[in-house]
């Protein structure tokens, strides 16, 4: 079972910046695969990794491949036929690479353009009635200058006794 939580962050240029250049990364990704009609991962890894390397050499490596990844997607859901357009601040898709949370600890640990930042966040009802499930994923938000971790938290569904049926 998952649920998400979302956590409010301090101000972080670094974590702002970082999204910026993340849609750059994907609007890149974007506009080669509806250029060339492909939304395959692999080949769209071939034609763009390096040259966002060049362009963006601060943006992790796991962030540059979000990046391709969910252009991809976007690219495959549109049928190659319309051009996407990535607003300023997409939000970014983080997982086990570029993410690391304590609920218990109230401490977040993400990849950012200037190294792995290290935040704390005030707690608030939802994270403490779910501090005991497994974070697995997030997304990172920059929304009306305000910015948000939407975290999914998971935890085994409980098992339901039938009574002998």
């Amino acid at each position: 079972m998952q649920r998400t939580i979302k956590i409010k962050l301090n101000e972080d240029k670094d974590l702002i910046d970082t999204i910026r250049i993340f849609s750059k990364a994907r609007q890149y990704v974007n506009d080669i695969g509806f250029k060339k009609k492909i939304f395959n991962k692999n080949k769209l890894n071939k034609l763009t990794y390096n040259k966002i390397k060049k362009l963006y050499p601060n943006l992790p490596t796991g962030l540059i491949q979000t990046a391709r990844d969910v252009a991809s997607e976007s690219i495959k859901r549109g049928k190659c036929k319309i051009p996407i357009k990535v607003r300023e601040f997409s939000s970014v898709r983080l997982d086990k690479r570029n993410l690391r949370v304590n609920l218990e600890h109230k401490l977040i640990s993400i990849s950012s353009i200037n190294g792995r930042k290290k935040i704390t966040f005030q707690t608030h009802r939802l994270v403490e009635k779910y501090k005991d499930w497994k974070p697995v994923a997030g997304m990172l938000c920059y929304k009306q200058k305000q910015l948000y971790l939407n975290l999914v938290v998971e935890k085994d569904s409980p098992q339901i006794n039938l009574g002998g049926i």
